[in-house]
């Protein structure tokens, strides 16, 4: 399997789905494979998680791919376990 990365574009807000997927380079359905220990980098934490990549609604990624997800530490967005399913919205 290949791993490929990608940064998050911080700030982002859509009061509706239509917008949301018209913004979003690349949206794929995925399970958490593998969950790596938080990090702090200048007191925010952080927590890597390994996504397989199951299904591509948009964008170029391809199936049975796995990507390295960043999710700050904070309540507002949860962190996701090892094999939860997600839908992700990625940017480029």
């Amino acid at each position: 399997m290949n791993v490929s990365s990608s940064s998050v574009k911080i700030g982002y807000y859509s009061d509706n789905v239509e917008q949301l997927i018209k913004d979003t380079d690349t949206i794929i359905e995925g399970v958490a494979t593998n969950i790596k220990n938080s990090i702090t980098l200048e007191g925010v934490r952080f927590v890597e998680t390994k996504v397989l990549v199951i299904d591509v609604l948009k964008g170029g990624l391809e199936k049975d791919k796995e990507i390295w997800l960043l999710q700050t530490k904070v309540k507002m967005d949860p962190i996701i376990g090892k094999n939860d399913r997600v839908l992700l919205f990625l940017e480029k």
